[in-house]
């Protein structure tokens, strides 16, 4: 389920718990991250997330109801991605698109909804800034938000 991998932890979330929006397992993984003052800092930009199980589907992955689903219950329930989650991952992205893409309705296509991205990117300034502040590493804080910034610069051209 995770691996630990020197400070780098993986996740998987599998198949069969998506389809079954089993949240609180992963929620309270992720949740034995903050606040412990060690973990958390040790951890800053080296988790990621797989899912499991979609392979062989053609489809992205925010295109699957059963993904968004158990993705924005998880957001719930842990909120630190942008303190958390690898920047050369594309599992931010994925999560962004989850919570806030929007259909089209023609062949399925996704665009970002900006007022969703707009509220969910101030969320994870105000929880990295609470992250940062429990820390005691303002630094912390201004290098993240610019991580995080580039990193959507880079997925959202």
């Amino acid at each position: 389920m995770i691996k630990n991998k020197a400070n780098y932890l993986i996740m998987s979330i599998e198949r069969q718990d998506i389809e079954s929006i089993k949240v609180l397992k992963y929620a309270n993984m992720l949740n034995t991250l903050y606040p412990n003052v060690l973990t958390t800092h040790n951890l800053s930009e080296s988790i990621d997330i797989e899912i499991k199980g979609y392979e062989n589907d053609t489809r992205e992955l925010w295109q699957i109801s059963e993904v968004r689903n158990l993705i924005g219950e998880l957001n719930k329930e842990f909120s630190q991605w942008f303190y958390f989650l690898d920047k050369k991952s594309a599992i931010l992205y994925y999560i962004t698109m989850c919570i806030c893409g929007k259909s089209l309705a023609e062949k399925e296509k996704y665009k970002m909804n900006n007022l969703l991205l707009h509220d969910f990117i101030n969320d994870q300034l105000k929880n990295l800034n609470e992250v940062c502040y429990y820390l005691n590493d303002i630094e912390k804080y201004d290098e993240l938000k610019r991580n995080s910034f580039a990193y959507y610069e880079m997925f959202l051209q």
